[in-house]
């Protein structure tokens, strides 16, 4: 295979990987109303597009409020803050092995 041939047969690739992420939909499990009247965590493992939606988190922080904690990586703390108006004492960026608890839970 030349070089210019090497070229478009990566720029076709590219573009088909595009293709197929753009056009790619997730089913969730429930909608935010089908959950119970009281959540009292939400654990975020990290944030590929396939974990964390924007809408969802939108919808979660709306429906709990202030009541909701966020287990979250660290550094992504204030990017939930700053983006949904969540008060820091209910965001939690844990590393690696790190535990949290509140009270009657303990987060690992």
């Amino acid at each position: 295979m030349g070089r210019a041939q090497e070229i478009q047969a990566t720029r076709y690739a590219d573009s088909l990987a595009t293709t197929i992420i753009s056009n790619y939909f997730f089913l969730t499990a429930c909608d935010v109303e089908q959950l119970p009247p009281k959540v009292d965590a939400v654990v975020i493992s990290h944030t590929h597009y396939d974990h964390l939606d924007y809408n969802s988190v939108k919808q979660l922080n709306k429906r709990y409020g202030k009541k909701l904690h966020w287990f979250v990586p660290m550094d992504m703390g204030s990017w939930l803050c700053d983006n949904f108006g969540m008060g820091k004492q209910n965001v939690h960026e844990l590393t690696w092995w790190q535990e949290k608890e509140l009270p009657g839970s303990k987060v690992k």
